[in-house]
């Protein structure tokens, strides 16, 4: 007979497929209802996706997708009970602080689709011609009068009409404006051919959320896990639908057959996937700043009290990331009770945020790869059209939806002309090509003239681009934002411009961009207009017998100075008859005087065999008075007699101090991270290359840490950039006082960091200084007031144990870090297979 314990676990055994089975099919029977604020169409796709291809169903939900229409009430359907789920516009605030118990479950748009169009396209035409006038608003569209407020319209000033959501109202001119979506009236008008004018809000800054998946305090409080279900489940449906128009499309044609046409539907994909902006952030996503901002902006015009708390409203997942499970695993997780179950959900849910966090930071070192190699390029003295085409195409490749163009100023200072602009038509660059700059001309010659950034979201509807709609709409060109690239001294030096095929506006991680790409394009434009000048010089020195700035200088065939210039007092701080009586390895230092004799021993060794002697141009490093030295250009030809004999030279030094600072200093930055100056993945790479020839010389192990910061992204955001910078440096200067001076702590990106040991003696004195490490980095950081803890999980990998080659090493080195991540969160790992 088995004991009583196995008999219960056999029992239980038996029964428990039976009880989930139970369990499920009862969850499988929960209807819910989702109301759409309107009538079928892409601008639900998400929901549809999850319908059709089996996410609510798997989730245990028979859904109903109840359309909207005039009249129905999104949100008191939901609060009634009518429905479980809504989708609504940020008004949902304005619902809340009336007493309504809404809860913001998810934001679908990250940019509200919501506009103003009027019909018009007269030049000048603006958002104020709106005064006086017929315009029809919707319910939910108090963001819309928050931007006739703020553009100086008060309610009064003009005729707020009920929405009959018939554009052809419009067209027909029975009213001035109405509410709309990118999306949808747009595509209308410009079938039938309608001058029209987009107004939207983000052009005095009201950036809302658009299409919030909402519910009622009520069931949030009393079931969970139902939303967290739904919510998840829902927002799989958007990552398919975004992915897949075509198919979406296709079904919502086949399940609504003559709603709409093919080519609306099309439109409709492309606005939205616009306005989700899944490419840059995860579905769903709410930041609670931006709602207190959203919060602020309706107080500020008097919609709402200032200071409204957010608590309640914003919907809080239990693991407080957002990431929500269905829930057959969470009732498969407590009737199997088992261990396994919750590691197999634990190492789910780290690897999907630690995949998060990998993306962003491969996004990082992608682009401090390309910053690196235009700073190499400068450094290699590369023409300038080649690295202005490369700094365009790096900007490209990482964000495709992008056309980038950087024009120069033209010497006289009223045109543009094309820099490098590769994924812009021809006939339009050869449209633009000497553009007079102007206070109203397109983005580019408007951020050219006042010398500050231009953005135009609608190329269509602004008037700086009135003279150029028709060009810009037969390039495709939607949207453009021009940032000026102005030198140290704040002079324009032409523009750096972002154009889309889609109506856009920038974010602050596009507005920190294109404020980069500007900088970056200003130093290889002034370092190329230096060296022009310099040249120019060079030409007119030729012809000069003397210069205020330079050394001029006579030498004789025994290689005697026999005329110095005054000049040379202001470079060395020896007199003229102080330098006359100095031999070249007395004006020289010892390696630039070994280079000199050897140039100007084959230059006379020429002379002597009947050629003319070759005009020479090096760079060397003199010796001061003051113990100093400084680094010249020497530039030297022959000097001849009336009858053609060769006597001596002629030489002309210059002090170019300066420019080898900046060469070094550039050459400096190309191979260092500019936040914490340690070490970049170039260098790094570079290094960790010369160890292991050395390892493999002289027959000694080398170690790779690959560490991550936990709790940083928490840290960044609490407390913003500035604080999250000041702890990524503060941590690089802990970790280098925890190694040798022959180590190497370098930053790759992000919050990641590698430390190369080219040295140990054995692979418990690797983990010893990995441990070091972890320990100095989990003390307090006192951040100027600002206290916070982090830690670190470090993986380490050794050559030859765990590989020969620097790929290798870093990719186990990595794997590593992750295995410490997944056993302890926060720990030191040893490369395992």
């Amino acid at each position: 007979m088995l004991p009583h314990c196995l008999q219960t676990l056999g029992l239980w055994l038996l029964i428990s497929p039976l009880l989930l089975f139970i369990s499920v099919s009862a969850r499988a029977q929960d209807r819910v209802t989702l109301q759409l604020k309107w009538e079928h169409a892409f601008q639900f796709a998400g929901y549809y996706a999850a319908l059709e291809q089996g996410y609510y169903r798997d989730a245990g939900f028979e859904v109903t997708l109840a359309a909207g229409k005039p009249g129905v009430d999104v949100v008191g359907q939901v609060v009634s009970g009518k429905a479980e789920f809504g989708v609504g516009t940020s008004s949902l605030l304005l619902a809340r602080a009336a007493g309504k118990p809404v809860v913001v479950l998810a934001a679908i748009f990250q940019h509200s689709p919501l506009v103003l169009i009027a019909r018009g396209n007269a030049p000048g035409q603006s958002v104020h011609d709106l005064a006086g006038k017929r315009v029809m608003l919707e319910p939910q569209s108090e963001e819309l009068q928050a931007y006739l407020r703020q553009s100086g319209l008060a309610p009064s000033e003009y005729a707020k009409l009920p929405h009959s959501f018939q554009v052809q109202d419009l067209i027909d001119g029975k009213v001035d404006a109405i509410s709309a979506y990118l999306s949808n009236e747009v595509f209308l008008l410009r079938q039938a051919g309608v001058p029209h004018q987009i107004y939207t809000p983000r052009s005095v800054g009201i950036d809302f959320y658009g299409d919030n998946l909402f519910t009622s305090d009520r069931l949030l409080r009393e079931q969970p896990e139902r939303v967290a279900a739904f919510v998840a489940a829902s927002l799989r449906g958007w990552r398919y639908a975004l992915d897949h128009p075509e198919t979406i499309n296709a079904w919502i044609r086949q399940t609504y057959p003559g709603l709409h046409t093919p080519e609306f539907l099309a439109f409709e994909a492309e606005q939205t996937r616009a306005l989700v902006r899944a490419d840059l952030v995860e579905l769903g996503y709410m930041h609670p700043g931006r709602w207190r901002y959203i919060a602020d902006t309706y107080a500020s015009l008097g919609l709402l009290p200032a200071g409204i708390p957010l608590e309640g409203f914003l919907y809080q997942p239990q693991d407080g990331r957002g990431t929500h499970l269905p829930y057959e695993w969470i009732v498969g997780a407590v009737l199997v009770m088992g261990l396994g179950g919750g590691m197999t959900l634990y190492v789910w849910r780290t690897n999907r945020r630690l995949w998060g966090v990998l993306q962003q930071s491969r996004c990082q070192a992608q682009r401090e790869q390309a910053r690196s190699q235009v700073l190499e390029m400068l450094a290699h003295d590369a023409p300038l059209n080649d690295i202005l085409y490369a700094i365009v195409r790096s900007v490209e490749a990482e964000r495709p939806a992008m056309l980038c163009s950087i024009l120069l100023l033209t010497p006289d200072g009223m045109h543009l002309t094309n820099g490098a602009s590769p994924s812009l038509p021809d006939f339009y660059l050869a449209a633009i090509e000497g553009l007079t700059i102007g206070p109203a001309v397109g983005s580019c010659g408007t951020a050219a003239w006042g010398a500050h950034r231009v953005v135009v979201e609608d190329i269509q509807s602004h008037p700086y681009w009135t003279p150029y709609r028709a060009l810009a709409e037969r390039a495709g060109l939607r949207a453009c934002w021009s940032q000026p690239v102005c030198a140290a001294n704040g002079q324009v030096l032409g523009t750096f411009g972002m154009y889309f095929d889609t109506v856009q506006a920038p974010g602050a991680e596009e507005i920190a961009l294109i404020e980069a790409v500007a900088h970056l394009a200003a130093i290889a434009i002034e370092r190329a207009r230096s060296q022009e000048a310099l040249r120019i010089s060079e030409e007119r020195h030729r012809l000069l017998a003397d210069h205020a700035s330079d050394v001029i200088w006579t030498m004789n065939l025994e290689g005697r100075f026999t005329y110095v210039s005054p000049s040379v007092e202001k470079l060395r701080g020896y007199t003229v008859a102080e330098v006359m009586a100095q031999g070249i390895d007395e004006a020289l230092t010892a390696e630039s005087a070994v280079a000199a004799k050897a140039a100007l021993h084959a230059a006379i060794e020429a002379v002597m065999h009947g050629q003319s002697f070759p005009e020479l141009r090096q760079e060397l490093e003199q010796p001061c008075k003051d113990g100093s030295t400084v680094w010249t250009e020497v530039t030297t030809s022959g000097i001849y007699s009336p009858s053609g004999e060769f006597i001596g030279i002629l030489g002309v030094t210059r002090d170019i101090s300066e420019r080898k600072r900046n060469e070094q200093r550039i050459a400096y930055m190309a191979r260092h991270d500019p936040l914490t100056d340690l070490p970049n993945r170039m260098l790094l790479e570079d290094r960790l290359r010369q160890a292991l020839l050395a390892s493999r010389r002289h027959h000694h192990q080398l170690a790779v840490m690959f560490l991550d910061l936990d709790k940083f992204k928490p840290v960044n955001d609490q407390y913003g950039h500035a604080v999250g910078d000041l702890l990524l440096r503060v941590a690089a200067q802990r970790m280098q006082t925890q190694v040798r001076a022959a180590d190497t702590v370098a930053r790759i990106g992000g919050d990641e960091f590698v430390v190369l040991l080219p040295i140990v003696q054995s692979t418990a004195a690797a983990l010893q200084v990995a441990e070091k490490i972890r320990v100095a980095l989990s003390q307090p950081f006192d951040l100027q007031g600002v206290v916070v803890s982090i830690s670190a999980s470090i993986g380490v990998a050794l050559c030859p144990d765990h590989g020969g080659s620097d790929v290798e090493l870093l990719r186990h080195a990595d794997a590593a870090m992750y295995q410490a991540k997944q056993q302890n969160a926060s720990g030191v790992a040893l490369f395992t297979v």
